[in-house]
């Protein structure tokens, strides 16, 4: 007798490059309970906050083999990421703090917070959030590098104020106190100093400000989330997207800066979408 060999019926998939072998029947659903997605967005948008959003890309300039991003590339200024077409819009950003842990006799300062937005924000790993309507301050250490003759320095976040800003001379001597106009001028992220600085070189200037919070994006921990939505008369049924959310984290603790986006060096890749 002819042993027939009994084949798997294998179904077709939607051409995602997996067939599917088998099909789990459906459940008889007595009761649902229905989300409507538009209440949970129009939530985000009323207790959110007024931002910017830079989208974030992977810099092509990395070498290959190392992945490290090349110093001389104008595109990223050597941090390998590159910030593009700015978007307004309005986030919820929860539990703004400063996670410290004390480690072999050293802290470690990371300023986390949750965001929350709307699916059409689109937000993802790494993008940029400045926070328009929320302040902080500021305190660094800033060296100063000739420019066109002139001794600049730059700040990490632009300021709105600069509330006190001193030179370092020695350590025989009290720090100098700069006076905007006579000592210095504010631009951007830029802070010049005037003619009577030009001969000297490598200046330290410490320098606490005012300044829009600015955060990145680290991780997406609610980056999909989608419920079963019905038309009126309940014959038709669609996923719809809920809000998302990730953590995001303060933007000097992610780069040393990006500060010198105001020397000029950095191109503007930003497109009209």
């Amino acid at each position: 007798m002819k042993k027939h060999n009994k084949k798997a019926t294998i179904i077709k998939s939607d051409g995602r490059n997996k067939p599917v072998v088998k099909v789990t029947p459906p459940e008889t659903v007595e009761h649902q309970v229905r989300f409507q997605p538009w209440r949970f967005d129009s939530l985000v948008f009323d207790k959110g906050y007024e931002v910017w959003i830079d989208r974030a890309l992977r810099c092509p300039c990395t070498v290959k083999g190392t992945g490290q991003p090349l110093v001389s590339c104008n595109n990223c200024l050597g941090s390998g990421w590159v910030f593009v077409n700015r978007m307004e819009t309005r986030i919820a950003i929860q539990q703004l703090n400063a996670n410290i842990k004390y480690e072999n006799w050293s802290q470690t300062t990371t300023g986390m917070a949750k965001v929350t937005a709307r699916a059409t924000d689109k937000i993802a790993f790494m993008d940029r959030i400045i926070l328009r309507e929320v302040e902080g301050y500021f305190n660094e250490v800033m060296r100063t590098r000739a420019i066109r003759g002139r001794q600049v320095a730059f700040t990490i976040y632009e300021p709105l104020e600069i509330e006190s800003i001193y030179l370092y001379k020695s350590d025989k001597e009290p720090l100098h106190p700069l006076k905007e106009v006579d000592d210095y001028i504010l631009d951007g992220f830029k802070i010049m100093l005037t003619d009577n600085y030009n001969s000297m070189e490598d200046l330290s200037i410490s320098i606490r400000y005012r300044h829009c919070l600015t955060y990145h994006v680290i991780d997406m921990n609610r980056d999909i989330m989608k419920v079963r939505e019905k038309d009126c008369d309940y014959s038709y049924e669609d996923l719809t997207n809920m809000p998302i959310g990730g953590i995001a984290r303060k933007a000097h603790y992610i780069f040393d800066n990006l500060k010198y986006e105001a020397e000029g060096r950095l191109i503007e890749n930003s497109t009209e979408e």
